[in-house]
């Protein structure tokens, strides 16, 4: 399977590269535009934004309500809320609608749905991995999708774009890499606490990882207005339901906080003037303290990815693994991982310690581009994959002239 997954993921990349480089395009049935319209921001609920934990937890989680079955059953924030779709919709277009609602207590680093980006006029489900399921092609801009969270976290949309994406590729956890590969932070915008926001069945977003030191409540409302025509136009499920929430993804469960230590990466090279645009990830390096904790990590990586080279290095193991999914930063993709043994009497913490990157020219003309810059060359002249390093207060940067998954073979 994941090697089906890399080869209709390679087909995808492949599109890609044609309709922004050439201007050609695959055949127009199968491309579908995504973030074509503004999102558009509605009264807020003034009771929403007021609650407390204990009103919020007394609220019903609910999936696919018609607006009767929430009115019944809701209490008085979800009633506030129908009250004031009933002010701004048609008669019939209220009794139409379908509510979902999700109280839920996050604590950090849970995410409230599948991370990712998506939107709801695909199937989302995880049996649908190795492709996208579109439902009642044609209609996605008729349908009217409203949200609105009482808070934290919150749910991320990208500035509008027609975003042209050929819907026979690999799933969203592929359509989301991408998009994270093409989406810079000042792209992205966050929904105002309480305050209802309508969106086309086109719209991508994305939830937020759940940040805060102590636990939270949070209250969540999705309304569907399907048009004339649509499949799920009248099908109610009237259940009460209790929604799942996911925790960060077993990379972060493994790693720890993978993209923030590449922040602070990036961060230290932006500030010292070092350029990396044009250079491959090629690896993220793991060290742990103890013999004990080299082995869990061990077994975790082979969860998630391949062992691909056990070497000694010093006379210590040391592993490398190619995840099965590879880690999006930016418009950069790394898949690889190295696990060292710990050094005896080793100083350092669990934790990952470099990032590594790759460079088509020969790694000594970095001296020559930055002679102001004080790099480690320590290991510049040895055998065996030579290195230049540049050492930051909390992490270290390598430059190599080979990856470690070309000296595995």
């Amino acid at each position: 399977m994941n090697q089906k997954n890399n080869f209709l993921c390679f087909l995808f990349v492949l599109t890609i590269l044609f309709v922004n480089i050439y201007g050609l395009e695959p055949r127009q049935e199968n491309l579908v535009s995504f973030n074509t319209e503004e999102v558009v921001f509605h009264e807020s609920i003034p009771s929403l934004l007021k609650a407390s934990p204990e009103e919020l937890l007394a609220e019903p989680s609910m999936k696919r309500a018609s607006a009767d079955f929430a009115w019944e059953l809701g209490g008085p924030i979800t009633r506030d809320i129908l009250n004031n779709f009933k002010k701004n919709l048609s008669k019939e277009d209220y009794n139409n609608i379908i509510v979902d609602t999700k109280v839920q207590i996050f604590n950090k680093n849970e995410y409230s749905n599948t991370p990712g980006w998506h939107c709801d006029f695909f199937s989302t489900s995880d049996e649908q991995e190795d492709r996208l399921v579109q439902t009642n092609p044609g209609l996605e801009t008729d349908t009217r999708i409203f949200l609105i969270v009482s808070g934290a976290p919150a749910t991320e949309f990208m500035i509008p774009r027609n975003l042209k994406i050929d819907i026979n590729v690999p799933a969203w956890k592929q359509i989301s890499q991408y998009v994270d590969s093409i989406i810079n932070p000042n792209e992205l915008y966050r929904i105002p606490h309480a305050t209802p926001v309508e969106l086309k069945g086109n719209e991508l977003h994305r939830v937020t990882l759940y940040e805060g030191e102590e636990s939270t409540v949070r209250y969540f409302m999705r309304v569907y207005l399907f048009p004339e025509g649509h499949s799920q136009l009248g099908k109610y499920s009237n259940e009460l339901f209790d929604w799942e929430i996911h925790p960060v993804t077993e990379v972060t469960n493994i790693l720890g906080d993978v993209q923030g230590f590449l922040e602070k990466a990036f961060s230290h090279l932006k500030e010292i003037g070092v350029d990396v645009t044009d250079y491959e990830m090629t690896h993220l390096c793991y060290r742990v303290a103890t013999e004990e904790e080299f082995l869990k990590k061990k077994e975790a990586l082979a969860g998630i990815g391949n062992l691909i080279s056990n070497v000694l290095a010093e006379g210590r193991p040391y592993l490398v693994y190619k995840l099965h999914n590879p880690i999006v930063y930016r418009e950069h993709k790394v898949n690889l991982i190295a696990l060292p043994f710990p050094k005896p009497n080793n100083t350092y913490p669990t934790a990952l310690q470099h990032v590594a990157f790759l460079m088509k020219e020969d790694i000594v003309t970095l001296l020559d581009m930055y002679p102001e810059i004080e790099f480690d060359a320590l290991e510049l002249n040895r055998a065996s994959h030579p290195e230049l390093k540049l050492r930051f207060h909390d992490l270290v940067v390598k430059f190599h002239n080979l990856s470690l998954e070309d000296l595995a073979q």
